[in-house]
């Protein structure tokens, strides 16, 4: 895995950890779609990297930034940063 795939599965890995610290919270709770989300990015990542070719992963790479983009774009997952 390289190193920006390392660094995302490790973020998406600390975003659940303290999603779960805080399930019972409304703001924990508005936010379950977007970590539900990363933690499928995550999982479809980890299987494709640990058994593929360089080029099978540069296709998957560009795969998965086309669909957080789009993602981002069409269902504004990034709203939940707007500063108030």
């Amino acid at each position: 895995m390289d190193n920006g795939a390392k660094r995302f599965v490790d973020q998406v890995n600390l975003l659940s950890q303290s999603f779960a610290l805080s399930v019972p919270s409304l703001p924990a709770m508005e936010i379950k779609e977007e970590v539900a989300f990363f933690q499928a990015i995550k999982a479809r990542l980890s299987k494709f990297t640990s058994s593929t070719t360089d080029e099978k992963n540069k296709l998957i790479e560009t795969t998965i930034k086309q669909m957080i983009d789009n993602a981002v774009q069409v269902e504004g997952v990034m709203d939940i940063f707007a500063v108030a």
